[in-house]
């Protein structure tokens, strides 16, 4: 074979550079003099007694924004948590790490993430805040992998301003409104993950979209008894939304899911929706519902309701009542 260019065996090896130790020791001068700080792991221990190592908040104004940045925590954290304008930064909670608000008036959220790039959160139990337990606005892609977020008069999560996000192993509860919000433009992806006992479960609005995925092993996700009259989901406002098998909507005081505003939901198969005397689901105006021939839909009469202009539903399970054309 002919290669258009020389092989690597087959280019003439340069003698050793000499003088490398020489060019190291000046690069390492030159880093000192001008104050680089590299990328950094270190370690927050919230219950310990000295400051300087026992405060998120404090360690995060140490580090280099711009490199890649891993903070282990341990403890428990009485603290606001602002990340803003990190490229990539892990958050690692030990077991037993707990972020609670201190409750002043500049302080609503418990950990607000904005204008980052590659943040994950994992490990944590967040308890009750005075706005949102936890913020990800104008960020690339926030992740949350096993964390309790829990007591937050707002809602539990919320997604803003064209976000990416993960939730992964994540109990979302007793919140006072709803478990997620995902809205301006926003994406989330959602496994392993149950959601309840909120005032509603899931809000997609606002040209946002939403995929609730089934692991390959696992959990799958669980949206239940959220308690005042909201839906388990609801797709507003020209977003989009799908649901994998195995995927449950149930016990909603309100419907279980609302579809409206030309919002569509496609719904794969294998999906349990009980929404107890209410509809299952309703579908508004300009909207778009593709069922899956196994789903089990339960609630009032209709089971699937079109109740808006132009609502449309397809792939209807036989025996489901409905008043869809």
């Amino acid at each position: 074979m002919i290669y258009p260019f020389p092989i690597f065996d087959s280019i003439p090896r340069r003698p050793a550079f000499r003088h490398a130790p020489v060019v190291l020791l000046a690069l390492l001068f030159i880093t000192a003099s001008c104050g680089i700080v590299w990328a950094a792991e270190v370690s927050v221990d919230c219950n310990s007694k000295h400051k300087k190592s026992n405060s998120i908040a404090e360690t995060l104004a140490q580090l280099n924004k711009a490199e890649e940045n891993i903070v282990h925590v341990s403890g428990t954290c009485n603290e606001y948590v602002l990340i803003d304008s990190f490229r990539r930064l892990s958050l690692l909670g030990d077991p037993g790490a707990t972020i609670n608000v201190p409750g002043a008036p500049d302080e609503d959220d418990a950990l607000d993430i904005y204008n980052s790039g590659y943040i994950t959160i994992s490990g944590f139990t967040i308890n009750g805040a005075l706005g949102e337990g936890v913020v990800c606005a104008a960020s690339k892609q926030c992740d949350f992998i096993n964390n309790t977020i829990q007591g937050a008069i707002g809602h539990g999560v919320s997604f803003w301003g064209g976000s990416g996000g993960y939730l992964d192993a994540v109990t979302i509860q007793d919140n006072g409104f709803s478990g997620v919000v995902i809205g301006r433009g926003s994406r989330a992806q959602i496994r392993n993950t149950t959601i309840r006992n909120n005032a509603g479960g899931i809000n997609v609005a606002t040209g946002s979209g939403l995929y609730l995925e089934k692991p390959p092993t696992g959990e799958i996700v669980t949206i239940e008894n959220n308690r005042i009259n909201n839906s388990g989901l609801l797709v507003d406002q020209n977003s989009t939304a799908a649901i994998s098998p195995g995927s449950t909507i149930i016990n909603s005081v309100g419907q279980g899911v609302v579809v409206k505003n030309g919002s569509v939901l496609t719904i794969a198969g294998n999906i349990t929706i009980n929404a107890g005397t209410k509809g299952a689901v309703t579908i508004g105006d300009l909207s778009l519902v593709t069922f899956g021939a196994d789903d089990i839909l339960t609630g009032g009469t209709p089971v699937v309701n079109c109740a808006g202009k132009y609502s449309v539903a397809t792939g209807l399970p036989s025996g489901v009542t409905t008043n869809c054309p």
